[in-house]
C-alpha cells in the first residue's frame, strides 16, 4: 500500500515535491488555507482539504485529527515558511515524525535564533530586537549601515539597509506596519505571537547557502551554494550556484558552521536551509536557518543536480520511517556537475506587460526548468514590498564557471516590460 503524506500549503507552481513523490510512490493529500481544487491535477495528489491554519490555527489542529482518521497519514510536512510552526504542532498532536515544536519556533523567530546561535558559540551579526517605536532611542548608538527586518519575515520582504538613524526610524515604521498587516497573521505560536522588528549589523561579504538534513541528531550538509554579494538597500533574491567557485577548505568551514547552527536550534531531525555571509576576515557569519526545504522545494534541484542526492525523497523516507542504509547517511561525492537557480529581478514596478527572451532561455543547453510565476496585467510594487517572483530558471553545468556564464546569459536575455513604470 502506498505511503501517504499530508502536504501543508505547498506552492503549486513548484513541481519538485509532486514529481519526487510520484517517483517514490508517495501519495499526497494537499492541505491548504484556501481553494486547493487545482492541486488535484498535480502528480501524486489523491485529495485536497481546506483548513484555516492561519486564521484559526487551534481549530485547524483539532480538525486535522478528523482528517487523519479519514486519510490515515503516514507523515506530515511543510515546505512554506509560515506553516512550519503549525505543521510541527500538528505532527506532535498526531504522533507523527516531525520537527519539535520548540525547534520549529526557534527557526521562525530570527531574534530567538540569534540568541541560540550565540549561546552555542557561533558568530552572528550584532543585533537588537524592538517591539515598539518608543524603544527606538536604544538604536542611536548603533554603528551604521545596518539591516532592519521583520523577525518572522520571508522572501526578503521588508528587509532594508539603512545608513543613519533617520532612515532606521523610517524603515522601522515600515516593518512595524508590515508586521501588523501580514506577519502577525503568519506568526502564530501556542505561547504567543512573535512578529517583532530585528535590527542588526550589515555583513558586507559574499553570501552562501547550505542545504542540510538531520536524523536523530546526526546532521549532514548536502551541498554549499553561492548567493552573490547583495548590497541593498533591498535584498531581492537572485542567484544560487553550487558548488561555489571557492577553495574546498572554505566550503568545509561554511558547512561546519551550518551544521552547528542546526544543532543550536535543536533541529535534530528533518531539513534545514542555512544562509551565511563572510565578514572582512573571511569568517562565516551565520544569518538564519529555515526548518524546511529551501525555496518551497526548489532547493531539491540544486542538491540533486550537483550531488545526486534525492533530497525530497530523503525527507519522505524520514517522515514515513522507511530510511535505510542506502539513503542515510547520504553520499555527497557528487556528479562533478554544478547546479544553479536564478530568480529574475523585477527590474521595475507597475503593471507587468510582458517578459521577453523565454524562448531563447528554453533553448539553452544548460536549462533544465523554467518556472513562470508572472502575471501580465498584474500590478507589482517594488521592494521592500513583495508581490511574488516572476521567473525562476534552473540550470545544470559542467563547472561553476559555466554556471557564472549562464547567469550572465540570463541577465542579458530575459527582460521585463512595464506599464506605469517606476524603475528602482
Amino acid at each position: 500500500m502506498p505511503l501517504r503524506i499530508a502536504l501543508i500549503h505547498p506552492t503549486l507552481g513548484v513541481p519538485f515535491i509532486f514529481d519526487i513523490a510520484s517517483r517514490n510512490g508517495i501519495e499526497l493529500i494537499v492541505i491548504s488555507p484556501d481553494d486547493t481544487a487545482e492541486a488535484e491535477a498535480f502528480p501524486a495528489v489523491i485529495g485536497c482539504e481546506f483548513l484555516p491554519i492561519y486564521d484559526a490555527p487551534e481549530q485547524a489542529l483539532t480538525s486535522l485529527e478528523a482528517l487523519h482518521k479519514k486519510w490515515n497519514f503516514d507523515g506530515i510536512m511543510s515546505v512554506k515558511e509560515p506553516s512550519v510552526v503549525w505543521t510541527a504542532a500538528a505532527a506532535n498532536r498526531l504522533g507523527l515524525p516531525g520537527i519539535s515544536p520548540d525547534a520549529a519556533m526557534a527557526a521562525r523567530d530570527k531574534s530567538m535564533m540569534r540568541r541560540l546561535f550565540e549561546e552555542a558559540g557561533l558568530t552572528v551579526p550584532r543585533n537588537i530586537t524592538l517591539e515598539h517605536s518608543n524603544e527606538l532611542e536604544h538604536c542611536r548608538s548603533l554603528t551604521f549601515p545596518c539591516i532592519v527586518k521583520p523577525s518572522s519575515g520571508l522572501n526578503s520582504a521588508g528587509v532594508q539597509l539603512v545608513q543613519d538613524f533617520a532612515q532606521l526610524c523610517k524603515a522601522f515604521t515600515y516593518v512595524e506596519q508590515l508586521n501588523q498587516d501580514v506577519y502577525r497573521h503568519l506568526s502564530w505560536h501556542q505561547s504567543g505571537n512573535f512578529a517583532k522588528v530585528l535590527i542588526e549589523e550589515f555583513i558586507n561579504g559574499p553570501e552562501f547557502v547550505v542545504e542540510l538534513f538531520a536524523v536523530d541528531g546526526e546532521v549532514h550538509a548536502l551541498n554549499c551554494g553561492y548567493k552573490g554579494i547583495p548590497q541593498g538597500p533591498y535584498f531581492e533574491e537572485s542567484v544560487y550556484l553550487c558548488p561555489p567557485d571557492v577553495e574546498p577548505t572554505l566550503i568545509t568551514n561554511i558547512q561546519h558552521t551550518a551544521i552547528a547552527g542546526m544543532k543550536a536550534l535543536g533541529l535534530t531531525n528533518g531539513p534545514g536551509h542555512c544562509e551565511l555571509r563572510l565578514n572582512h576576515e573571511g569568517t562565516p557569519i551565520i544569518l538564519e536557518i529555515g526548518a524546511r526545504l529551501g525555496g518551497a522545494g526548489c532547493a531539491h534541484f540544486n542538491v540533486e543536480a550537483s550531488n545526486r542526492i534525492d533530497f525530497i525523497g530523503l525527507y519522505f523516507h524520514w517522515l514515513t520511517n522507511t530510511l535505510t542504509p542506502e539513503n542515510w547517511p547520504p553520499d555527497t561525492t557528487g556528479l562533478s556537475k554544478a547546479a544553479s537557480s536564478w530568480i529574475m529581478p523585477l527590474g521595475g514596478s507597475g503593471v507587468l506587460l510582458s517578459i521577453k527572451g523565454l524562448d531563447a532561455v528554453n533553448k539553452h543547453p544548460d536549462t533544465r526548468y523554467i518556472l513562470d510565476f508572472s502575471h501580465p496585467g498584474k500590478h507589482y510594487r517594488p521592494y521592500p514590498d513583495f508581490d511574488g517572483f516572476l521567473i525562476i530558471v534552473f540550470g545544470q553545468h559542467n563547472s561553476p564557471q559555466m554556471g557564472e556564464e549562464y547567469f550572465k546569459f540570463l541577465e542579458s536575455t530575459l527582460k521585463t516590460h512595464w506599464g506605469q513604470q517606476h524603475v528602482k
